[in-house]
């Protein structure tokens, strides 16, 4: 997003890299720009205007940057950081993980002085949806197990689609079935708002077998129109524990005439190294029985390579976080190239999720990741745009290729 566009706050205790910072937004004219000289000053002004960016030095008097940005996220009205500060290299992953778990996006860190080059740099991370996805859900719309159920019985629920591609190749390998609410009140509602009340209520097993049912109808149109597109669905930890679960995929999935190996049954990594007999007896049965398996949202929990070697896995869906960090530090870089050279060796495909940029997908190439899928490519569609998408896709790469 250009600088033309956001609100700044320039938080230093050294005035002259303070004024330089401020002076050199207003001369690529920032929306407004707001400069403190101490964090307990810049917590009150944050109370009464609106800044979309926080320059930051984390070596400030009194309250240091990182307390500061605690109370930023404690606020619940948390701007994205910009880290102007000289630290170690190792230092950065850690505060940007902390300041994740308290809401807070870091888009980067700068030496001092700040050159309008690297500011611009770093504001291109930047976009409202920025901030982690606590801030997301940490209000969504409150509705009731109750009313969810009524919706589930009355078919508001539906899936939509997200491709998946091959990165040497560009061809649509598969999609994943994402499910959402058209509440007729309040229009398309994700699943941050619907999810957890259904586990909490034991109901959730009624929202996967309405999304299964609808992506195994639509893997079948895929294929009767000649596309041969894999079909993921994720299962939740409470659907895992259900004795019947194998045999209810299994019904839905026969019942369209589609092979079990043309679907994809994502669970997520703290799933997958449950100790729980259950779970793992449902997924050995699904694997049994044909169905590829494959572990969502990889680097997201804590995991021993051991528990995970331990179930058949087919993909590896590594979490977008993990990506942005491996963009942005050494360290992780080589926590991801490892990640990638891990699912090689245990014959699982690779796919990196929420890829959102030109720069995000040259990284993937170049690491060697198998598959690609995010906002990059496609954003999740409804089945009639998603095909729509698919028949013209082909043309889209023919013309690519012949620009490169």
């Amino acid at each position: 997003m250009p600088v033309s566009e956001l609100s700044f706050l320039v938080v230093d205790d050294q005035e002259f890299h303070r004024i330089v910072t401020a002076n050199l937004l207003q001369d690529l004219s920032a929306k407004s720009v707001h400069h403190c000289a101490n964090a307990k000053d810049a917590l009150q002004l944050l109370k009464t205007v609106s800044v979309d960016v926080l320059i930051l030095d984390l070596k400030l008097a009194g309250m240091d940057g990182l307390e500061f940005i605690r109370h930023v996220g404690l606020s619940r009205s948390s701007p994205a950081v910009i880290i102007c500060s000289s630290v170690e290299k190792g230092v950065l992953p850690c505060v940007e993980a902390m300041a994740a778990a308290y809401g807070v996006s870091v888009l980067g860190c700068a030496e001092k002085p700040l050159t309008g080059r690297r500011l611009s740099e770093l504001v291109e991370h930047y976009s409202p949806m920025s901030v982690p996805a606590m801030r997301a859900i940490a209000t969504p719309a409150s509705f009731t197990p109750e009313e969810i159920v009524d919706a589930l019985e009355n078919g508001q629920f539906e899936p939509f689609f997200q491709p998946e591609i091959e990165m040497k190749t560009w061809r649509v390998a598969g999609t994943e079935a994402l499910a959402r609410w058209r509440h007729p009140q309040q229009g398309l509602v994700l699943p941050e708002a619907f999810i957890k009340p259904l586990e909490n209520a034991g109901k959730i097993h009624m929202l996967l077998r309405s999304i299964l049912r609808q992506s195994a109808q639509f893997g079948r149109m895929l294929r009767d129109a000649g596309l041969q597109h894999s079909m993921s669905v994720n299962l939740s930890f409470e659907s895992l524990t259900d004795m019947t679960l194998a045999e209810q995929i299994m019904t839905v999935v026969a019942s369209q005439n589609i092979d079990p190996g043309a679907f994809v049954l994502e669970v997520t990594e703290s799933a997958a190294t449950t100790e729980v007999g259950r779970a793992l007896e449902n997924l050995a049965r699904l694997r049994l029985k044909g169905f590829r398996l494959a572990i969502d949202d990889y680097g997201s929990g804590v995991s021993s390579i051991e528990k995970l070697a331990r179930i058949p896995f087919a993909e590896m869906k590594i979490d977008r976080p993990l990506l942005v960090r491996a963009g942005r530090h050494e360290s992780a870089r080589v926590v991801f190239e490892s990640s990638l050279d891990m699912a090689r060796r245990l014959g699982m495909t690779s796919v990196a999720e929420g890829v959102e940029s030109q720069a995000e997908w040259d990284l993937l190439l170049a690491l060697g990741c198998d598959m690609a899928q995010g906002d990059y490519i496609a954003k999740p569609m409804t089945r009639a745009q998603y095909l729509a998408w698919a028949r013209d896709w082909p043309a889209k790469v023919a013309a690519r290729s012949q620009t490169v």
